[in-house]
């Protein structure tokens, strides 16, 4: 079997092309961790993206593939909730 290189001038490298430059625009990057973690970067805020679903119907902290075409959302621990946004109630 023989290895092609498309070539920029091809549609499916124009594509991946212009979704790298709107991650760019945007300032998001992705990572994905040796354990096959997703991890969407925008600035300084990491966030995970988990499936909630696989496709056997159990939850899964991977992705298969991107992007995702299960059910999806995005996670990250903090410390505590910054004073102004958190709940105090009143007695």
């Amino acid at each position: 079997m023989k290895r092609v290189r498309a070539r920029e001038n091809h549609p499916t490298f124009q594509k991946i092309d212009q979704v790298f430059a709107l991650m760019e625009k945007l300032g998001l990057s992705l990572e994905v961790d040796r354990m096959g973690r997703a991890f969407l970067l925008d600035g300084a805020e990491s966030w995970q993206l988990l499936d909630i679903e696989s496709d056997r119907g159990e939850y899964a902290e991977t992705f298969n593939l991107f992007p995702p075409t299960l059910e999806w959302k995005l996670s990250r621990n903090v410390a505590e909730d910054p004073p102004e946004t958190s709940q105090k109630t009143k007695p």
